[in-house]
């Protein structure tokens, strides 16, 4: 038996060795690799996508030296004592994110609400509308002059997922309510801080049912007074479709602006 168990032993220690050359063997000749030719350049760093969604934990952190570096152009913060965030206040954060050369902070405004995806207030949207009169003067109040006009406020976050899905929005009238809705929280933020920008629609994504709703959008904001300042969707939903899918949709809304004679 001591015979017979030495020789499985043998047999078994043989073919493992054998296994791991052929897998050794193969790693070394087909493993994945990169060269990097630090003598051709091809060009500056545009820096040009810098910025971060929910960066900021607090004054200096990230450092203004980061920011710099990076040339950061964009984020997003939460409204003073929003509650969707630990941490990361607007008023708080945004004179590292101006003072390190960033352009436009975005503040997300129900992000005051603590739940994912936000849960209506008790009182629907016109208890909401009063929350968003609280946002815009409390940021006014706490923000140095000079940089309120950079301020970009979004009243709505995916309005046209988790909006419809929590209440907020009818699935069947959707478009015709977003529409008002934006149109008055634009009005409540303009009557506040006529410097202030207003970004949206904010949607979740640029699907071919997304892009008949941006068409409604723009329309009914060229036709009542309301375009934003900055036009925003995002492109999560279409990740899989690689970098192509951001370049097509920005070219197919800026396709849409020169229909609707939007400049």
């Amino acid at each position: 038996m001591k015979k017979v168990l030495l020789s499985v032993a043998i047999a078994l220690v043989c073919i493992a060795v054998i296994v791991g050359g052929i897998i050794g063997y193969l790693y070394m000749t087909n493993k994945p690799s990169v060269t990097f030719d630090f003598a051709k350049k091809n060009g500056e760093i545009t820096t040009g996508a810098s910025g971060f969604l929910y960066g900021f934990a607090e004054p200096d952190v990230p450092s203004e030296n980061t920011l710099a570096a990076i040339g950061v152009y964009t984020a997003v913060a939460k409204p003073k004592a929003g509650l969707q965030h630990p941490m990361g206040d607007i008023t708080q954060v945004y004179k590292t994110f101006f003072e390190a050369g960033g352009e436009y902070l975005q503040v997300y405004c129900q992000d005051m609400i603590d739940t994912w995806y936000y849960q209506p207030p008790a009182g629907g949207l016109s208890a909401y509308y009063e929350m968003l009169r609280d946002i815009v003067n409390d940021i006014n109040n706490s923000v140095d002059p000079e940089y309120r006009s950079r301020i970009v406020y979004y009243p709505f976050n995916e309005p046209d997922g988790g909006g419809v899905n929590n209440g907020w929005f009818s699935d069947g009238n959707f478009s015709a309510e977003y529409n008002i809705a934006f149109k008055t929280s634009y009005d409540i933020i303009k009557s506040v801080n006529p410097d202030a920008k207003v970004g949206g629609p904010n949607f979740q994504g640029y699907t071919d049912h997304n892009a008949d709703q941006m068409e409604l959008f723009m329309t009914y904001c060229r036709d009542n007074n309301c375009l934003p300042d900055v036009v925003s969707w995002h492109e999560l939903a279409e990740v899989n479709e690689g970098t192509a899918s951001f370049s097509n949709h920005y070219a197919q809304f800026r396709a849409l602006e020169k229909s609707l004679g939007i400049g």
